[in-house]
């Protein structure tokens, strides 16, 4: 994990882990597969 030090890596970490939860992450909805599957 990295300290995160100005706004732009609040930024960037925040719309990396909004694009995985939405891209990758297994959801239960979904019969525990990722959207992309």
């Amino acid at each position: 994990m990295h300290e995160i030090t100005d706004g732009f890596q609040v930024k960037r970490v925040i719309k990396d882990w909004i694009n995985f939860y939405n891209t990758e992450r297994p959801h239960t909805a979904l019969d525990k597969r990722s959207p992309d599957d």
